[in-house]
This record gives C-alpha cells, sequence and structure tokens, in this order.
C-alpha cells in the first residue's frame, strides 16, 4: 500500500513536469469546487498585487503584464494574462 501511494506521488510530480500535466492539474484544481474557489482567488490576488507593484515601480503595462503572466502558478490564468497582453500590445 505504501508502495503504491510512494509511486503514485512520485508519478504525479513526474506528470505535473510536463506541459500536459501543468494545463490537467490546472483544469483540475478549477473544477473541485473547494479548490477551484481557492485558486481564483488566489490568481487574482497575485496579478492584482503583482501588477500594482510593477506599475508603481514605473514599468510599462507590457512589461508588467509579461512578469506578471511569469508569476502566475495556474497556466490557465498564466496563458489568459498572455492572451490579455497581446491584447494590450495590439491596441
Amino acid at each position: 500500500m505504501v508502495i503504491v501511494l510512494v509511486t503514485l506521488i512520485i508519478g504525479g510530480v513526474l506528470f505535473n513536469r510536463t506541459n500536459k500535466g501543468r494545463h490537467f492539474f490546472g483544469w483540475l484544481a478549477r473544477k473541485i469546487p473547494v479548490v477551484k474557489l481557492f485558486t481564483v482567488r488566489s490568481a487574482c490576488a497575485t496579478f492584482c498585487r503583482t501588477l500594482a507593484l510593477l506599475l508603481g515601480s514605473g514599468l510599462t503595462l507590457t512589461d508588467s503584464l509579461d512578469l506578471v503572466a511569469m508569476n502566475m502558478s495556474n497556466i490557465y490564468f498564466r496563458e489568459a494574462v498572455q492572451t490579455l497582453k497581446t491584447m494590450v500590445s495590439e491596441g
């Protein structure tokens, strides 16, 4: 039983290092009700705090959005910020 549990944990960690794994766990975090609430609120707080800090320090909006996207832990929110940056830079 312990060996199976350790194997599952190691497999999950290794799977999370792949692009498909990050998308799967990001999707899963947005679908589980209690985790979804925490994930969305955490992403919003990270986005707002980081963007305010970067804009307050004098960086441009597009540079700030690049850095905010790199700071997002969930890949879906990271991709959304990158799309936002593209839309802002295009006007």
